[in-house]
């Protein structure tokens, strides 16, 4: 009885030490989870005390619909009271669509696509072009503001991205053929280089195919011209409505702004885009939107509020 005894009176110990044990452990986490909670709070509320803008979205829009897809887009925004000043060069657009992403920055100006407004910098597949005539391209490849050109003569490609016949990018229309000519007819045409300036590379170009014509670079010939700045360009501001004291290119409580910009090429039916409008210290804003089932044949396309 008295082994038995102490043999009990052991195990009560050992379960009570490990019931404290519990407790203590139990009183820690308790401990811990509260500070982490706490932490958590302290760092949201920093975060919104540091953002202390915010904006929302009005309406996301596309045109054209009657084109069978949508090119460039419209995104209505206003800012909410109690917001602070926020300078519109410091605001980016970052404009998603599946893998692919562009990054677009504010440009003043008025709310025209082209060098001097909205556009961004995508690879242009060049159709039919006339031999000996300059034909402007769609980017401004150096970023000049001013448009750039393009010229196919009977042996050679030209690129003029400075706006004088000074500096000249010349390339053969085939690598391997310098003496090739248009002229003849069926001839193969066949080069890749870079566009630069002054040993600046501004973007790039690939030409390839059998041109059947004797006037003219086919339409059919792979010719593209990449720009250096892939997936980036500029969008632009008009102003709705203003604040009691309006500031040019600054945005403030109670202005309502849209936005006008370029997409990622063009955007068809059934396909998702996602657009964040991020500046230093507003709330960021983000909103994903789906091109519906069947695209309107409309020229301005309301994407949101829901088609």
């Amino acid at each position: 009885m008295g082994k038995k005894g102490n043999s009990g009176i052991a195990s009560l110990f050992i379960l009570i030490a490990v019931l404290l044990i519990a407790v203590i452990f139990s009183v820690l986490y308790i401990k811990y989870s509260q500070g982490m909670k706490n932490q958590a709070g302290t760092l949201f509320q920093r975060a919104q005390s540091e953002a202390s803008s915010a904006l929302i979205i009005l309406e996301i829009a596309g045109t054209d619909g009657r084109d069978g897809h949508l090119t460039n887009f419209t995104q209505m925004l206003r800012v909410l009271p109690g917001s602070t000043e926020v300078r519109l060069e410091s605001c980016s657009l970052m404009v998603s669509k599946g893998s692919d992403r562009i990054t677009l920055n504010y440009r003043e100006g008025d709310s025209v696509f082209g060098n001097t407004g909205y556009n961004t910098w995508l690879p242009q597949e060049l159709g039919t072009l006339t031999i000996g005539a300059w034909h402007q391209l769609e980017e401004d490849l150096d970023d000049d503001q001013e448009d750039d050109y393009v010229r196919v003569n009977t042996s050679h490609v030209l690129f003029n991205i400075s706006g004088t016949d000074s500096n000249l990018s010349i390339f053969p229309l085939n690598y391997q053929n310098a003496s090739l000519n248009l002229a003849l007819g069926n001839q193969v045409v066949n080069n890749a280089g870079y566009i630069q300036e002054q040993g600046t590379i501004f973007g790039s170009f690939t030409l390839s195919g059998l041109n059947p014509n004797t006037t003219v670079l086919d339409a059919s010939i792979n010719f593209t011209v990449t720009p250096r700045r892939i997936d980036e360009g500029y969008y632009t501001v008009d102003y709705l409505a203003r604040s009691g004291t309006p500031v040019d290119n600054v945005l403030l409580e109670g202005d309502t702004i849209l936005i006008t910009f370029q997409g990622l090429g063009r955007v068809y039916s059934d396909e998702f885009m996602t657009f964040n409008y991020i500046c230093p210290v507003i709330v960021p804003i983000e909103k994903t939107i789906y091109t519906g089932t069947t695209l309107p044949k409309q020229n301005k396309v309301i994407l949101f509020p829901s088609i």
